[in-house]
């Protein structure tokens, strides 16, 4: 796979996010989409999610299934990558990850400076991952 196939991908994911992003920025319990191409499928959620304890903008990515021709040629962390890069464009202030159950990419979350959320209400532990973004302009409000 060619790095221009993995650039191609990532601007059609981050044109259809941008679109679930405003959407989700207009209900008070976001959006939450399949994301589905060739490439990969990701369930998405977007938005300010009203009632939770974290009521600023988040996206969160769960599902995640790239394919395998794909794997391991830097998708996912393009992905992480230009939220980081781009959270004063989506107004974002965490990326989550969600439902992580292969080590692997745990250990890689955490390199990349995720946290972990504190165990469930059901007092199982937490597979969901989050960072919290550090924006380049100050965002006015």
């Amino acid at each position: 796979m060619n790095s221009e196939s993995i650039s191609h991908e990532l601007k059609s994911y981050f044109r259809w996010l941008r679109i679930l992003e405003r959407a989700g920025n207009t209900q008070a319990g976001g959006v939450s989409r399949w994301y589905e191409s060739r490439s990969m499928e990701c369930y998405t959620r977007a938005g300010v999610f009203v009632g939770w304890k974290y009521e600023r903008p988040v996206v969160c990515l769960a599902n995640i299934r790239i394919r395998q021709t794909l794997r391991g040629h830097g998708l996912f962390s393009s992905i992480i990558q230009t939220l980081q890069d781009e959270a004063d464009l989506f107004a974002l202030h965490r990326i989550e990850i969600e439902c992580v159950e292969n080590p692997r990419l745990a250990d890689w979350l955490a390199r990349k400076d995720f946290s972990i959320y504190p165990r469930r209400s059901d007092g199982e532990p937490s597979t969901t991952y989050f960072l919290d973004v550090k924006h380049r302009r100050t965002i006015a409000g």
